[in-house]
């Protein structure tokens, strides 16, 4: 028969193996994470819904909208694109 220290000493066990495993799980996960989405924004002022349609199309989301003495405001946003001639600098 198991004793109460046994017990003890094995749930403890268990219990740190557990959370090892659960901590080396997560970290792993972390570190198959690509590079963070960089945003370009954009902000408009009294357009009309023809510029927004046009810069829908040109990948720009609308994210805000705001009022400010009798002026609509639209604050805009798109995933940023690589540079030019591949740099990827910022």
């Amino acid at each position: 028969m198991l004793s109460t220290k046994n017990i003890v000493v094995t749930f403890l066990l268990v219990l740190v193996l557990t959370a090892a495993v659960t901590w080396r799980a997560g970290w792993a996960q972390d570190a198959n994470v690509g590079p963070r989405q960089q945003w370009e924004y954009q902000h408009l002022v009294n357009n009309n819904v023809r510029d927004l349609e046009r810069v829908g199309l040109e990948g720009w989301e609308l994210v805000s909208v705001g009022y400010e003495q009798n002026n609509r405001e639209f604050y805009l946003k798109r995933p940023k694109r690589p540079a030019r001639g591949g740099d990827k600098s910022p």
